[in-house]
């Protein structure tokens, strides 16, 4: 350098953060596939986000509420929201609507049969023919009042 020139010369520091960002992994299932499904049904989110999940039934089925593998019930809340904490396995219940039967003897002459109460998705039988009509056999039951 000449004499008498200056020169200016710049430091610069920096400091770096480093966030952790932690991850948890939410399962999301239904303990009766023929009963309704759920949206959406997990993934990786960040630990301290809010997860939001709906379930929907099928027809003749309704949701019961949020629960563990046993069906043991937590919450009713649909949508169900919270805050992602821990790795969380959970499961939307669906139970199949119960519906009762009634019989009617279409022209018995005697006898009489007792009411049933049966589960959707679920075998049953009805129950069995109590009524009787003078000339005519029992084929069966039926929802048509005409059938032959």
């Amino acid at each position: 350098m000449s004499k008498g020139a200056s020169s200016t010369y710049w430091r610069c520091e920096a400091s770096l953060r480093i966030d952790y960002v932690t991850y948890s992994t939410i399962t999301v299932g239904v303990n009766n596939s023929a009963g309704g499904y759920v949206s959406p049904t997990g993934g990786s989110y960040y630990t301290g986000e809010t997860f939001s999940v709906s379930a929907t039934p099928y027809s003749g089925y309704v949701f019961s509420g949020w629960g563990d593998a046993n069906g043991n019930i937590t919450t009713t809340a649909n949508p169900y929201s919270f805050t992602v904490g821990n790795n969380t396995t959970f499961y939307a219940i669906f139970k199949g609507i119960t519906y009762h039967v009634e019989y009617d003897g279409n022209g018995a002459t005697s006898g009489s049969t007792s009411k049933s109460t049966h589960t959707y998705g679920t075998s049953s039988t009805l129950t069995a023919n109590g009524f009787s009509r003078a000339g005519c056999a029992f084929l069966g039951w039926s929802a048509d009042k005409y059938a032959k």
